[in-house]
């Protein structure tokens, strides 16, 4: 009697690859953890405080950081231009460097100055708060130079008795915190004069 075969089970490669690969995936995704979040960039709720609360407080800081600016200025020409160190704490960038350049300029030509500048505001020309810098304040001034005179080593004035005695000028002042501003910038105002 012939023997009969046992049956043979058929076989699908396929089906076992890819359960296979199902098995090795499932594994896999065991051991690989999930992907880092991204982090969202966060809104600030407390944005800083602004360093002044209004235009009327920036000027009156502004025009408190001027007159230190003008009384260590008076001490650097009063000494002949040879004592700078009034100018540290009260003036920065092309101020102070425009300091310097006057103080060198009497030192050259043997000057000193005699009493000094006095000032009135003439109005607000803007305030702003930059991240770099901190408050910025720019306003107009009038100079009243009555009370300056400048005289050569043998103490003859030599300020000429024509001169324009209430000059205008823009200055800037800034600085991070309200008691601390510094004048970083005094120009000539060229245009018409509002001084008067």
């Amino acid at each position: 009697m012939p023997r009969s075969r046992p049956a043979r089970s058929a076989r699908h490669p396929g089906v076992f690859s890819l359960a296979a690969a199902g098995a090795i995936a499932l594994v896999l995704s065991g051991c690989v953890g999930a992907p880092e979040p991204t982090p969202t960039p966060s809104t600030p709720t407390d944005a800083a405080e602004p360093i002044f609360a209004s235009d009327e407080e920036a000027l009156a800081a502004a025009e408190e950081a001027y007159e230190r600016f003008l009384v260590a200025t008076a001490e650097v020409t009063g000494s002949g231009g040879t004592d700078l160190g009034p100018l540290a704490g009260v003036a920065i960038g092309d101020a102070n460097d425009a300091q310097i350049e006057t103080a060198a300029s009497y030192v050259e030509d043997g000057l000193r100055s005699i009493g000094r500048r006095t000032f009135v505001t003439y109005e607000l020309q803007s305030h702003d708060e930059d991240p770099s810098r901190g408050a910025v304040v720019a306003f107009y001034v009038c100079d009243d130079l009555r009370g300056l005179d400048v005289v050569d080593i043998n103490g003859a004035s030599v300020v000429s008795p024509d001169r324009v005695l209430d000059v205008p000028y823009l200055v800037v002042a800034e600085g991070r915190a309200a008691n601390d501003l510094e004048i970083s910038a005094k120009d000539l105002w060229e245009r018409e004069n509002f001084c008067g």
